[in-house]
């Protein structure tokens, strides 16, 4: 079960007034004292220090405070003297306490297809949490934008503002739905605002029709025809000029290989072999192999033996012989 702000309040406040005549005056009096003494301190504090935030300048802070503790002890005077008096005096507080919430729209009729400006006003104390609408609550009417919400101080008070745009493609007469706003946690609910949504009118007498126009023919537009066709060449170009200086330069490092000494060439494709990473079975076949091949060659040079082509019995004998 949901159970909304205000009939909170209201339930709260006349359960206060049953309490207060169940006890005695004694008992009553000292609730009383009790309640100035303490919640009644905490919102006093509470009030110097929105005024301290509200004025930096000293001057200020102190005009305020005195006007605040001339209203005070005015109201305790009131009260002791006159009761009733004071009460006259709290009511009208009381109403300036709440917040006061303004909807309105920037025309009250529109075509089909015409957006129109629903803006929000809310005034209410520094210190409040305003929440607005939120999703499509303006049916059948749909948000097509929203504005960020605008906040302008008006010395203790706020101003708060948001606009929609607001869009529908129907005519007829319709009521935009109340809106809620949640101030410090209760709802609050705009006026429903009537709006017209006309026709576009289409008066074939007074606007006249015109013959089909007939098929024209233009002039083939040849500027810059040969700008594909040149960034193809120039690209093929630099493709086979990448090609070239590639071939180029692995050939250069095949050459210099070839020049370097058996032993030095062997110890410098050792040392590659030795960097690669070995992840599988398949990677210590190819490691072993390449071992093997790095042997073969290095023999086949230094030792002018057939070694490529031998097999490990055949390199074993050869190798014997040269001994």
């Amino acid at each position: 079960m949901r159970v909304h702000y205000q009939d909170f309040k209201i339930f709260f406040t006349f359960l206060l007034f049953w309490t207060s005549i169940q006890f005695g005056q004694i008992i009553e009096d000292s609730i009383a004292y009790v309640i100035v003494l303490s919640i009644g301190i905490i919102h006093g504090s509470n009030d110097f220090t929105i005024l301290r935030k509200q004025k930096s300048n000293t001057t200020s802070f102190l005009k305020s405070t005195g006007f605040y503790l001339f209203l005070i002890i005015m109201c305790i005077l009131s009260y002791i003297t006159h009761p009733y008096i004071s009460f006259l005096f709290f009511m009208p507080a009381l109403v300036l306490a709440q917040p006061r919430i303004a909807a309105s729209l920037d025309t009250i009729a529109m075509t089909i297809g015409e957006d129109v400006q629903y803006q929000i006003e809310v005034q209410t104390d520094s210190t409040a949490q305003v929440i607005f609408p939120q999703g499509q609550t303006f049916l059948p009417f749909e948000i097509i934008d929203t504005t960020k919400v605008d906040i302008q101080q008006l010395a203790d008070k706020a101003l708060w503002k948001r606009t929609y745009t607001l869009i529908q493609f129907d005519s007829g007469s319709y009521h935009i739905p109340r809106q809620r706003i949640f101030v410090d946690g209760a709802p609050i609910l705009t006026d429903s605002l009537k709006i017209e949504v006309f026709t576009v009118e289409v008066d074939t007498l007074k606007q006249p029709l015109h013959p089909i126009k007939p098929i024209i023919e233009i002039d083939k537009n040849n500027t810059g025809w040969w700008r594909p066709y040149l960034w193809g060449i120039l690209g093929l170009i630099g493709l086979i000029a990448l090609y070239m200086v590639y071939g180029r330069a692995k050939k250069r490092i095949e050459e210099r290989r070839k020049r370097l000494p058996p032993f030095d060439r062997a110890i410098q494709e050792l040392q590659a072999l030795e960097a690669s990473e070995l992840n599988d079975q398949e990677a210590y076949k190819q490691y072993y192999s390449s071992l093997t091949a790095i042997v073969r060659s290095y023999l086949e040079e230094e030792a002018n033996v057939n070694a490529l082509e031998s097999t490990t019995t055949e390199l074993i004998q050869k190798l014997e012989l040269l001994r």
